[in-house]
């Protein structure tokens, strides 16, 4: 009787170990996903039309910057640092073409497949603590 308890202590304690594991890692994917979809939704929110742009808002582009915070956070470091790059790259762009209205579409274009390609670092995801 005691060993059939103790067995079933031990399975209902480790069923919720391993639920609590899996729900952290599936949060922990989440958020990435997350962040990768707030960047995309900034990028594809700057209005163009063939090679020019028509309009974009700072405080929008500012978001960017600021998932990539999320990122470090989740220490992710090597997609904010990918993120960080592009995101300097688009900056640049527009500061230095501000008066003649013209930007790269293909500095976006680079940017929304460089973060549909971004990788999670696995080591990050499966850590508990």
């Amino acid at each position: 009787m005691i060993d059939i308890l103790s067995s079933l202590v031990t399975g209902v304690v480790s069923g919720i170990i391993s639920g609590l594991y899996t729900a952290i890692i599936g949060a922990k994917y989440t958020a990435f996903q997350e962040s990768k979809r707030e960047i995309l939704k900034v990028l594809r929110s700057i209005h163009w039309d063939e090679k020019y742009i028509q309009g974009h808002e700072e405080k929008e582009l500012n978001r960017i910057w600021l998932v990539t915070r999320d990122l470090l956070t989740m220490k992710q470091k090597e997609a904010a640092r990918l993120v960080i790059n592009q995101y300097d790259i688009l900056l640049k762009d527009i500061q230095e073409k501000s008066d003649k209205n013209i930007r790269s579409l293909q500095i976006i274009s680079d940017f929304q497949d460089m973060v549909g390609k971004l990788k999670m670092n696995k080591f990050e995801l499966f850590k508990f603590w």
